[in-house]
């Protein structure tokens, strides 16, 4: 499951749509963090404070965009993979080889940070990989038939 928050970001949005991930029913919880813009002077303390609503929404991947989220991944557990980019969209392939049926990502991040670029890659191959499955399916049908 995609859950797409990835328009705006402030440190109460991103610990609100943490907090909501809690209660999404998953096999896995991943996030996919981009940096919050316009924070002055406390970006990187209110970057950093969010180790605590990640590590409390069960997250088990940490996909991070932008030279802000260094702040973030030096407060994370090392109980939570990790993985970080400057630039949003190089984490791409990373999460779509992460992935797994059952799995739910939190995609969220100010707009300016390109996690939507992110998140509408992932919708389109998603469609294309269940095109795939499904074609691959009737395949084995057909001949077992």
């Amino acid at each position: 499951t995609l859950v797409d928050d990835s328009y705006n970001a402030n440190p109460t949005s991103m610990r609100a749509a943490l907090e909501a991930l809690t209660a999404r029913p998953a096999g896995r919880r991943l996030v996919a963090l981009g940096a919050m813009a316009e924070l002055g002077p406390e970006a990187e303390r209110f970057h950093a404070e969010l180790a605590e609503p990640v590590e409390a929404a069960g997250a088990e991947i940490a996909f991070l965009g932008g030279t802000e989220m260094i702040a973030l991944s030096r407060q994370l557990t090392s109980t939570i993979q990790q993985h970080h980019k400057v630039k949003s969209f190089e984490l791409l392939n990373t999460i779509k080889e992460s992935l797994f049926d059952g799995d739910t990502l939190l995609i969220k991040g100010s707009n300016a940070s390109g996690m939507g670029k992110l998140a509408e890659a992932l919708r389109q191959w998603s469609v294309s990989h269940d095109q795939q499955v499904m074609e691959r399916d009737v395949e084995y049908v057909a001949k077992d038939v």
